[in-house]
């Protein structure tokens, strides 16, 4: 089972925090299934919630770059400068582009950096199976309502072709699914995008599982002050 220590706890609500006020446009999700699942052992509860978090972070600093004061800063390196997900996808856009034009030595070095850019979307895509891994065994127990909900907050945001629609509808292994369905950084970046869009979605569906994570998070502060 994932479990989120409580020092995670506050550095994740603190974040929490600033994403919402970040993206201000997160969507309440259907009642009905979330009563299923709010609060719930097998659902979504308190540390779940802290995974969440914990999660969303993680794939954004992926997709967009770790946090600085300077701003955001891509956490892995191709050809010499820190790059994120969206960065690389740029890069691959060009590659592909000059692929489609170029001749002899302009294609060949362009063919280069395409077999360049494949090895680190597999390294990438093994690091983001690391990420998500957590949420995923716990979420298992609650697939079904977990797709209607991942189908809603998609429809709502209009993402009708979304990845995340098929990766939550197959049959087969999860990460198997975004292993065939995710082949290049254009398809990365919208991946990461859906899923951290629906996270938010679930996470501010949820007051109870919310309100068991404030809970655990103010236990924790009480031990802390009576250790003093």
């Amino acid at each position: 089972m994932y479990r989120c220590t409580s020092m995670m706890m506050i550095l994740l609500s603190c974040y929490a925090v600033t994403c919402a006020q970040e993206a201000g446009n997160v969507i309440n999700l259907c009642p009905d299934i979330i009563d299923m699942i709010d609060g719930k052992s097998y659902g979504i509860h308190g540390e779940l919630v802290g995974a969440v978090y914990k999660i969303a972070r993680d794939v954004q600093a992926m997709q967009l770059g770790r946090r600085t004061q300077q701003g955001r800063v891509g956490t892995y390196t191709f050809e010499g400068q820190p790059h994120s997900i969206k960065s690389l996808a740029l890069i691959e856009k060009e590659v592909n582009a000059t692929l489609q034009t170029a001749k002899n030595n302009d294609r060949a070095a362009a063919e280069k950096r395409k077999v360049a850019l494949n090895a680190l979307l597999k390294t990438m895509k093994q690091d983001f199976n690391k990420i998500v891994g957590p949420f995923l065994g716990q979420a298992r127990g609650a697939k079904e309502p977990m797709f209607l909900l991942i189908s809603e907050s998609c429809t709502k945001r209009n993402r009708p072709k979304s990845l995340l629609l098929n990766w939550a509808r197959s049959s087969e292994d999860e990460m198997v699914t975004f292993d065939k369905s995710v082949t290049s950084f254009a398809h990365f970046e919208d991946f990461c995008r859906d899923l951290v869009d629906f996270l938010g979605d679930l996470v501010h569906s949820c007051p109870k599982a919310r309100a068991q994570f404030e809970q655990l998070k103010e236990e924790y502060l009480r031990k802390q002050a009576a250790n003093k």
